[in-house]
């Protein structure tokens, strides 16, 4: 019986990836399309709000269950801060937002066939690991879209969790926010690494939970203040989704990278 469940599965799993290559591709080139026709991006960005998101869900056999959409802004600017599971947080942000979502992410997912060119075309901030130069431009360029009004999205643990738990935070993303001066909308989900295991591609059915906070206001706050104000938040609303939480204790990441950063590049 194992054996037969196990085929069944790696048969349902085949086909749910030759779907999600295939829609994905689709959908890049309707995107683009409209781009061309529009050249405005945010039109663009809608169709992975209104068509790859739902209907994703369905084929991987998930639905989302969303508590706290009173707290999200119909407008930026705003910082989204989320804790990161897998490679379904990017669908996860745009439901959750009515508006179009730029992200910072890691740079290597640009070279990602289909969706990192989405996000490649459509003006979203990349980050090398390790390299304080590229991180501080980047937190400049984003600095800038959530000047003129936009929507941000950023991982703030920087990877994904492979045991569940929310790990330690990075200064950086923090030194944009007080930069920026806008609120940070604290996100927590559970259950989108069963939907997306960062190891190989297995999902499962689930139900994909995802509570947004209050609005956290950074004016006048220390970024060391404001890290482990958002950190909180977000533990203590992912143990109330039914996740693991983290270690309040230990919240900080690398306590001297922002500076490091900041100091990159002479003033």
């Amino acid at each position: 019986m194992r054996l037969v469940s196990t085929v069944a599965w790696a048969v349902v799993n085949t086909l749910q990836y030759a779907w999600f290559g295939a829609y994905s591709f689709v959908l890049f080139w309707v995107t683009f399309a409209i781009y061309a026709i529009t050249w405005n991006a945010d039109s663009a960005l809608a169709i992975g709000r209104v068509l790859y998101a739902p209907i994703n869900w369905k084929v991987g056999l998930a639905s989302v269950l969303v508590e706290g959409r009173a707290h999200m802004p119909a407008r930026g600017p705003v910082l989204l801060m989320m804790n990161h599971q897998s490679m379904v947080d990017i669908p996860l942000a745009w439901h959750i937002c009515p508006v179009a979502v730029r992200f910072i992410s890691k740079k290597a997912i640009a070279y990602f066939p289909v969706i990192g060119w989405a996000l490649w075309l459509y003006g979203m901030v990349w980050l090398s690991r390790g390299n304080a130069r590229e991180a501080l431009r980047a937190i400049k360029k984003a600095a800038g879209i959530l000047q003129r009004g936009d929507v941000v999205c950023a991982y703030p643990e920087g990877t994904r969790s492979r045991d569940g738990r929310i790990a330690p935070f990075k200064e950086g993303l923090f030194l944009l926010a007080v930069k920026a001066g806008v609120p940070i909308v604290p996100v927590a989900i559970e259950g989108a690494g069963v939907l997306a295991p960062a190891k190989g591609f297995s999902p499962r059915p689930v139900n994909v939970r995802v509570r947004i906070g209050a609005p956290i206001a950074t004016k006048d706050k220390k970024r060391d203040v404001l890290l482990r104000e958002v950190r909180d938040a977000i533990i203590d609303m992912h143990v109330a989704i039914g996740g693991k939480g983290g270690d309040k204790a230990c919240a900080i990441a690398d306590e001297h990278a922002a500076d490091r950063e900041r100091q990159a590049v002479p003033a």
